[in-house]
């Protein structure tokens, strides 16, 4: 798979804006649309919503995360890109993120990006997929450590 993710300067800023402020684990949404031809994942936007944050783990506020829904609900892409940060660490998914990828993708797919605060990024992406393998059953497929460029 060579799929790649672009992050506008917009959205790179914002996110890196709230992961160098926060001394906690910090997490958002953001808006994607995806070009066929150049099998790119475009991330348009990022917002962030109400959460509860430790050193090591953010809860999303699930009235939050609807109301943001509905409000981008009629902005051009989907907002189906989760960024969260691991303040200090490396760029890795925890057993915690992976549990939160599977969610959010287990209905269609979803973009998933960890930033920190020495400015590195990785990125997967999830969908659901049938497989001849398990009877045609729906699975969850990751691909993971996307190529992940910013906007220039």
């Amino acid at each position: 798979m060579n799929h790649n993710v672009l992050l506008s300067e917009l959205a790179h800023k914002k996110i890196m804006h709230w992961v160098n402020k926060s001394n906690d684990e910090i997490s958002g949404f953001g808006m994607v649309k995806y070009d066929v031809a150049k099998k790119q994942f475009y991330i348009t936007d990022a917002f962030l919503i109400e959460q509860t944050v430790t050193s090591g783990s953010t809860d999303i506020d699930d009235k939050g995360y609807a109301k943001l829904l509905f409000q981008t609900a009629r902005h051009d892409g989907e907002c189906l890109f989760w960024w969260h940060s691991h303040v200090k660490m490396n760029v890795f998914w925890s057993s915690t993120d992976m549990d939160t990828i599977k969610k959010l993708g287990r209905n269609g797919w979803i973009i998933a990006s960890v930033f920190n605060q020495k400015d590195e990024i990785r990125s997967c992406t999830a969908y659901q997929a049938s497989s001849a393998l398990n009877g045609g059953a729906m699975e969850l497929i990751v691909h993971d450590e996307l190529d992940t460029y910013i906007e220039q």
